[in-house]
This record gives structure tokens, sequence and C-alpha cells, in this order.
């Protein structure tokens, strides 16, 4: 059984201790930005305005595609959505501090060591595009295969179980009485 602090904490509102809120995601805070100063949006305190409208829109365009289904792919879309942005906070912090670390003018280069990690976060971005049916080769492939892959027979069934409802019992109007002799005995 869950505490009332874990239900608490489950709620669309709730702020963990880190102050990440469950239901948006870590946005960046503007004091932690690269580009903070040279912001629109930037609010001392607040947390990424861009972003937060980002993801906002990012998730309507995605749901809104008529071979994407938000109920199923939900939470892919959720994944896919937050590696574009923690690939775009890569390149904003690379455009403000370069890819080199300091000290490259006096002939020692080392690259900045997040560009190291920003090949995997495109590549789980572009898994995650694969995953959804949204790469070229992936629409080229359901084009020719049609919907009917093993993930798409598994998602018509949950939609069809999900819209067939079971039939409301009809009421009975009887009297009940025991006709078993234990049972009368016993005084069930």
């Amino acid at each position: 059984m869950l505490s009332d602090r874990q239900l608490a904490n489950l709620s669309s509102d709730a702020s963990l201790k880190h102050g990440v809120r469950a239901a948006d995601g870590a946005f960046m805070l503007c004091d932690k930005c690269p580009l903070r100063t040279r912001c629109e949006e930037c609010e001392a305190g607040g947390e990424c305005a861009i972003e937060r409208q980002y993801v906002a829109d990012r998730r309507a365009q995605l749901a809104a595609l008529e071979f994407i289904d938000p109920i199923i792919d939900g939470p892919a879309l959720s994944v896919l959505v937050w590696q574009e942005v923690r690939i775009t906070r890569a390149a904003r912090y690379m455009a403000a501090s370069g890819e080199l670390l300091p000290g490259a003018e006096a002939g020692y280069l080392e690259a900045q060591p997040l560009d190291r990690n920003l090949s995997t976060l495109v590549n789980s971005w572009w898994r995650g595009l694969a995953a959804l049916g949204l790469t070229p080769p992936e629409r080229r492939r359901l084009s020719t295969t049609g919907n009917a892959g093993p993930a798409a027979q598994i998602a018509a069934a949950i939609r069809q179980i999900a819209g067939e409802r079971a039939p409301d019992p009809e009421p009975v109007d009887a009297e009940f009485t025991a006709t078993d002799e234990e049972a009368v005995e016993d005084g069930a």
C-alpha cells in the first residue's frame, strides 16, 4: 500500500525534493542556462519557457500524426521529445562555450566532454524516431508491409478491448433460500 506521501508525489502537480515536476520533466533552470544573458525569456529563478513551449507543441504535433496512437505511443513520444530537448541543450551549451576546452589557444586541443556524448544522444533519438515509424526507412517498410507487425496487432487488440464493454448484468428479483440440509443446519 502506498503512503500518503507517495500518493502525493504521483499527482500531476507534485514537486519532488529536487524541484522536478513529475508531469513535466526537468526543464532547464534559467539561472543555469549558458544563454541566460542573451535570452529574452530568461526569468531569474524560473524554468525555461522556451523548452516548456517546445515540449507542449512537439508532443501535440507528434500525437496528431494519423498513425500515432497517443495512448499506446504516449511514453515513446515523451522519451523522444525529451531526447530532442537534451540534444538542443547540448547544442546550446556547445554554441555558448565552444567545442574545445579552454586552453586550446596554447596549442593543446581537447574536445568538450559533452562532444563524446552527443552522438549517443542523437543515436538514441534516431532509434526513438524509428520505433514510432517516423524515419524514412521505417515509413517505406511500413508502406510495403502494411500495418501488420506484432506491435500493430497488439495495439489493435488493445483498442478493441478498450472499445468493448461488458453488458450490465440483468437485475434478479428473487429470494434465495438454501436447499442444502447441512447449510440450513449450520445457520447459513
